[in-house]
């Protein structure tokens, strides 16, 4: 008789997470100042939509 264990999601480290938030912002930041399909006014907003974006990756991460 064979037990499975439940699929267990890797943890991520603070660290790790950072360097990821810091990378996405960089990288639409550069998307927008090089014009490639992204117009952004301000930092600020750059800021709010990688926060929405990992909110939303976050989200499906845990449901799947």
């Amino acid at each position: 008789m064979e037990i499975y264990k439940e699929k267990q999601t890797p943890k991520r480290s603070l660290k790790r997470s950072l360097i990821v938030f810091i990378g996405n912002v960089l990288g639409i930041y550069l998307i927008s100042v090089l014009g490639l399909g992204a117009e952004v006014s301000q930092f600020d907003d750059i800021i709010f939509l990688v926060l929405f974006i990992s909110l939303i990756n976050a989200n499906f991460r845990t449901n799947i």
